[in-house]
């Protein structure tokens, strides 16, 4: 194989047209690294000897591009799944080879590698500014820019903030100068991040007109998996919400979320209390506040004060911060007896869920609130001072030049690399 067609083989690689590196690329470690690819978990001792592993294949492999881009990529998948100070190693190995040389998608995956390793040791809160580097890099390659878009639109959707690129997801952009194509995302894709945004804000109506108007079956697998997740919390909230009869009986669900959403709509304390001493708590750490504050709810229905300032903790130690954790802050406030600082707590999160589109989501969350008097609600409500302001969320792309020159985004990354 010539070098164009190493290199053409590594960016295939790069950008996931091709799931597994073509044996002329092998090598003698290479098997192993095909085998890391196929693992379902993926252990920390997998992840040591990948490290090991890639570092001698680098060495072994005479093209730039080829070398970089693969390691780079295979260290954003490893740290997708766990952290370990290895990864560090690998991309410090391959930093004498990085120069602005490179073609524009390694340069970009060294910052998607970035991000994820990132995001993994220090909170996810440090994912955004080295992805938002490396997607602006991407902004002439329309395959790989739609295709890094849909990822990061998808970050954003869970966490309730896709108004923030609403420009960018425009099929239409009204500016010329927006180059996006968005190749890479059927009109499925489109409507099923619209629709876990919707549900995420609490946006009730918009999600079912949307969900009535989507095909799962068009989606690829996670995201069809999503849609279908957040398909029965949008059934269940209709239940108590707009106080539909339906077939299913959420109070039967195996599903956590469903079962406990249901039973802090009936006001089954008894119920409540028998849950949380099975629950493990996990899925405090997951990103979206529709699941991962489930344990939390759970807690400040008990009325438990110390479980649940210890779990929003957790989550802001994980860099998990988000807007509604003001309604979680007020509510355990409210616990405590200090109405006035759960007064400017809730006028925070008020103005903050209009910025957001997300007055839906706080007074579902206020209707699982049942630790709280209506004549509380009143005074928060009561309350609302123009002082607690929000400015409308930016732009993410307005924080990151979009015209990233080469040798600046070698820059960066050395930075990121050096400050970790």
């Amino acid at each position: 194989m010539n070098a164009s067609d190493i290199n053409t083989a590594a960016i295939a690689f790069i950008h996931g047209s091709i799931t597994i590196l073509p044996e002329s690329l092998c090598g003698s470690e290479g098997a192993f690294l095909n085998e890391f690819l196929s693992l379902e978990p993926v252990s920390p001792n997998d992840v040591s000897e990948l490290c090991v592993q890639l570092i001698r294949w680098q060495e072994s492999i005479a093209d730039d591009t080829c070398a970089v881009g693969v390691c780079a990529r295979m260290v954003e998948l490893a740290a997708s799944d766990t952290f370990h100070p290895g990864l560090h190693s690998v991309m410090e190995a391959i930093d004498q080879r990085c120069s602005s040389d490179l073609p524009t998608i390694v340069l970009a995956e060294l910052h998607f590698a970035q991000a994820a390793l990132a995001s993994q040791q220090h909170g996810e809160s440090a994912f955004e500014d080295p992805f938002l580097c490396g997607l602006c890099l991407l902004v002439e390659h329309d395959y790989e820019y739609s295709w890094r878009l849909r990822q990061y639109a998808l970050y954003l959707a869970l966490r309730g903030r896709l108004c923030e690129i609403d420009d960018c997801l425009s099929r239409d952009p009204a500016d010329e100068e927006e180059l996006v194509d968005l190749a890479a995302v059927t009109s499925a894709d489109f409507d099923a991040l619209r629709f876990i945004d919707a549900v995420e804000t609490g946006r009730i109506d918009d999600a079912q007109a949307i969900a009535y108007a989507t095909s799962e079956e068009a989606l690829d697998g996670r995201l069809g998996a999503l849609m279908a997740a957040y398909d029965t919390v949008l059934m269940t909230w209709q239940k108590s919400v707009l106080g539909l009869v339906l077939d299913e009986d959420a109070g039967n669900s195996d599903d956590p979320l469903t079962l406990s959403l249901d039973m802090l709509m009936r006001r089954d304390r008894g119920g409540l209390l028998h849950l949380i001493e099975t629950w493990n708590y996990e899925e405090i750490d997951t990103a979206s506040t529709l699941y991962g504050y489930q344990s939390l709810r759970l807690a400040l229905a008990l009325r438990d004060e110390e479980l649940a300032s210890t779990l929003l903790e957790r989550r802001r130690s994980a860099g998990l911060k988000h807007w509604l954790d003001d309604v979680m802050e007020a509510r355990l406030q409210l616990l405590a007896g200090d109405l006035a600082a759960a007064s400017l707590s809730f006028c925070r999160a008020i103005r903050r869920a209009e910025a957001y589109h997300a007055l839906g989501r706080v007074d579902i969350e206020l209707r699982l609130a049942i630790e709280t008097s209506p004549m509380q609600v009143m005074y928060l409500g009561h309350r609302i001072s123009e002082k607690a302001s929000w400015n409308y969320p930016l732009n993410p792309f307005t924080a990151v030049k979009k015209g990233v020159s080469r040798d600046d985004a070698i820059e960066a990354w050395r930075d990121s690399l050096s400050n970790d």
